[in-house]
């Protein structure tokens, strides 16, 4: 399957779901503006499949220490 194929049937796949759950709440437009959604949330999420991540790769950790002085 082309890398295409895989995108429209993985947008068909969750549009229908959320077709099926809010169809009868939402209009056409508003359906409209749900699948743009869900192509943006697809695009995505086959753009960061696409980075390489090793075991070494961590997300930025930043410690901010407590003290129990301070007032807010």
């Amino acid at each position: 399957m082309s890398d295409e194929t895989v995108r429209k049937a993985e947008i068909e796949k969750r549009f229908s779901f959320l077709e099926a759950r809010f169809s009868k709440q939402l209009n056409e437009d508003e359906m409209g503006e749900v699948l743009k959604g869900v192509e943006s949330t697809v695009d995505i999420s086959i753009a960061m499949r696409s980075f390489e991540l090793t075991y070494k790769d961590e997300p930025r950790s930043i410690f901010h220490p407590y003290d129990k002085e301070e007032k807010s």
